[in-house]
């Protein structure tokens, strides 16, 4: 199971920019943009299976893979930890030379540890790694825009949104979005 760490530092698109694209001069409004464009991130995020900007993940498992595991999302920058826990004792650090990170679009994780210890079952496996551009001038001019769009939506939509009802993705947004889905076989 993936789980998300350590957010972005700072979202792809500055509220001030974001502001000025809404028309909004004063700052009443400025938390709910905030929400909205870090759910419209969020969003895209998890529909492409990348990761916008900087940001930390971990992958536990409760076995030793067979072979590579595909690491997402996105852009894998590095493995800052690998540590396995056997039976009810304590984690233990896995040193690099016991796994291999392959940076190919996805990012493949391979790893050479036993599955028993001391005649301990692995019971938890946790990979921790950072993913996503170091800067936001990285992320493709498409993707800035529909995340402007959908940001808007969510601003304009924002009654429903708050309700927690459904709000609809425009159409233009997953045009933008088509183009960089990997269609997986």
């Amino acid at each position: 199971m993936f789980s998300l760490v350590t957010p972005p530092a700072t979202e792809p698109i500055p509220l001030a920019d974001l502001k000025a694209a809404l028309r909004i001069d004063n700052t009443d409004e400025d938390a709910v943009i905030n929400l909205m464009a870090i759910t419209a991130r969020t969003f895209i995020e998890r529909r492409l299976d990348r990761a916008f900007l900087l940001q930390s993940w971990a992958l536990t498992l409760d076995h030793v893979p067979l072979g590579p595991i595909s690491l997402r999302p996105g852009i894998v920058n590095s493995i800052t930890n690998v540590t396995a826990t056997y039976g009810e004792g304590s984690p233990q650090s896995i040193g690099s030379e016991d796994w291999c990170l392959s940076r190919r679009e996805p990012a493949q994780f391979s790893l050479d540890i036993p599955s028993q210890v001391g005649g301990e079952t692995l019971s938890e496996l946790v990979v921790t790694f950072t993913a996503g551009e170091t800067s936001a001038s990285d992320i493709p001019a498409d993707l800035i825009r529909a995340l402007y769009l959908l940001t808007a939506h969510y601003y304009e939509q924002r009654e429903a949104f708050q309700e927690q009802r459904y709000v609809a993705v425009p159409l233009t947004v997953e045009a933008l979005l088509n183009s960089y889905r990997e269609i997986r076989l």
